[in-house]
């Protein structure tokens, strides 16, 4: 399994201005226990890393972060649907500009 992520993040492309995965890279927005060190890894090599990381699967760490080449933005919505129910989750819209 590691080998295939490996395989599968070594292809991902430079100066990507949005990656989006189901899982967090390890150490951002993300349980020591979910975030991937593979995929951590491979962005941390890049040369020109993507802009916007977006992904979830951890549900306890909904929020963004961010260092000086990517901002990082966890959008698990479960937590915030457990608290309301009703309200549909929330929307991410954001405009990337060129």
């Amino acid at each position: 399994l590691a080998e295939q992520r490996s395989s599968v993040w070594a292809a991902l492309p430079e100066g990507l201005d949005l990656l989006m995965t189901h899982c967090p890279p390890s150490g951002r927005l993300c349980s020591q226990t979910i975030g991937d060190p593979l995929l951590a890894a491979r962005i941390g090599s890049m040369v020109t890393p993507p802009r916007f990381h977006v992904f979830g699967h951890d549900h306890c760490f909904l929020g963004v972060d961010a260092d000086e080449r990517t901002v990082f933005l966890n959008v698990a919505q479960d937590e915030s649907l457990r608290v309301d129910p009703r309200g549909g989750g929330c929307a991410l819209v954001f405009d990337i500009g060129a």
